[in-house]
C-alpha cells in the first residue's frame, strides 16, 4: 500500500525530512558532548560547520520545499515530475 499525502505527494518525503531532522539532533548531541568530554576524532568547528549545513540544507530547507508543494501548488501542478526531480536533487 503506497501512503501519499494531499496532492499525491510521496509519504517518503515526509520521513526522509525527519530521517535528516534525526541526523541533524545526533550532530547537535556530538558537539555538546564534544564540549565536555574528549572525542580525539571530531573537531569542534567541523562538527558545528557540519551541523549548521545539514539542518539548514537537510531540514529546514527540504520541510519548506514540502509544504509548499503541499500547500500552496494546485493538486495538478504539484504531481508534476519535476517537484519529485527536484526534491532528490535537493537531496543530493
Amino acid at each position: 500500500m503506497n501512503l501519499t499525502l494531499k496532492n499525491s505527494i510521496p509519504s517518503k518525503w515526509a520521513v526522509l525530512c525527519l530521517v535528516n531532522l534525526f541526523i541533524a539532533s545526533i550532530l547537535g548531541v556530538l558537539m555538546r558532548y564534544k564540549i565536555l568530554y574528549d572525542l580525539p576524532g571530531l573537531v569542534q568547528n567541523h562538527l558545528l560547520h557540519a551541523h549548521s549545513h545539514f539542518v539548514f540544507q537537510g531540514w529546514i530547507s527540504l520541510v519548506l520545499f514540502c509544504i509548499l508543494v503541499i500547500f500552496l501548488l494546485p493538486k495538478e501542478v504539484a504531481e508534476k515530475r519535476v517537484y519529485n526531480i527536484l526534491f532528490w536533487v535537493m537531496q543530493v
